[in-house]
């Protein structure tokens, strides 16, 4: 029988931020982002993404944006656990600075395309921890294949996030150099040293280690209760 975990991939990715993880014995299935509706919270967003899950009391793996997309699936089912990387797990976690955003609508100023062109992306890079020639172009395709229309909802969701709940059964890895959620506002439960946003691509090694032991201490967990 297979060990199925769920991925939430980060803010309009997918798979391709995990292609250098081992799962070990673990079978991920990707969630699929679908098209936003205009207006909808986090929470409801995600309570569309449920027909997706298949498996109860699933695990559920999420990084940055899906991180907080998993947060709020667990609100809605039971799980096994969380298994988070670089993301925020309550409004208290997302700086200050984005929430000012959000409380004055200037990130209704930001443009996701501006975002893709050529002229900005050694500045998101930079933002997404990245410098390998060929992480850039893992990075640069993502970025291509988003949908602006999602980008801008989502950032739009995200700043206002009013999450104060912490999930009950987690673990969480963060990169020391994260520059999206930088690791003075963030209380993972354990840390990359010099390592940024982008986990999966740039310490893809010591993710699956991470990610394998702690898939197990979950499992192991369930079987002793």
């Amino acid at each position: 029988m297979a060990n199925y975990i769920y991925i939430i991939s980060g803010l309009g990715a997918d798979e391709r931020v995990f292609q250098r993880v081992n799962f070990g014995g673990y079978t991920p299935v990707f969630l699929q982002y679908i098209p936003a509706v205009k207006g909808e919270s986090i929470a409801q967003y995600a309570q569309r993404l449920l027909p997706q899950i298949t498996t109860p009391n699933p695990i559920l793996v999420g990084i940055s944006f899906g991180g907080i997309i998993a947060i709020e699936l667990s609100k809605l089912i039971p799980t096994r656990g969380l298994v988070l990387l670089a993301t925020a797990k309550t409004r208290a976690e997302i700086p200050f600075y984005f929430r000012m955003l959000g409380r004055l609508q200037l990130h209704r100023l930001l443009s996701p395309r501006l975002m893709k062109s050529r002229f900005h992306l050694k500045g998101t890079y930079k933002v997404f921890g990245i410098s390998e020639t060929e992480d850039k172009a893992i990075l640069h395709q993502i970025l291509e294949d988003t949908d602006p229309a999602f980008l801008k909802w989502a950032i739009n969701a995200i700043v206002h996030w009013n999450n104060k709940t912490l999930p009950t059964h987690y673990y969480h890895l963060h990169g020391e150099k994260d520059r999206i959620f930088p690791k003075q506002f963030v209380a993972a439960t354990d840390w990359v040293a010099a390592d940024g946003h982008s986990l999966p691509l740039t310490s893809a090694e010591k993710v699956s280690r991470w990610m394998v032991e702690k898939l197990n201490q979950i499992t192991a967990d369930e079987v002793e209760v």
